[in-house]
């Protein structure tokens, strides 16, 4: 299954605080319309599509608001449910 990732259109930059400007980015489980610049991650298809939607939408959080890569955020917030379910052990 592939998790869609795009802009989601809305910057806030905070000026009295440097380092604070955030964008916004936006999950789905289709593609976005052809035109819109978007990035696709692979996930166990295993997943059913509320739960990759929960696993992109949280993994848009780490991106935004700690910076992580977007890959990296998927595939650590896919871990911690493929951990969940007990189709993999620590």
């Amino acid at each position: 299954m592939k998790l869609y990732f795009a802009d989601g259109g809305s910057t806030f930059f905070d000026y009295s605080r440097v380092g604070y400007d955030s964008c916004s980015l936006i999950c789905q489980t289709e593609p976005f319309p052809q035109g819109v610049y978007s990035q696709s991650v692979d996930i166990d298809d295993r997943f059913t599509k509320q739960e990759a939607q929960s696993i992109g939408n949280t993994a848009t959080s780490y991106v935004v608001s700690d910076g992580y890569e977007l890959t990296r955020a998927v595939r650590h917030v896919e871990r911690k449910w493929m951990l969940k379910k007990g189709w993999i052990e620590e």
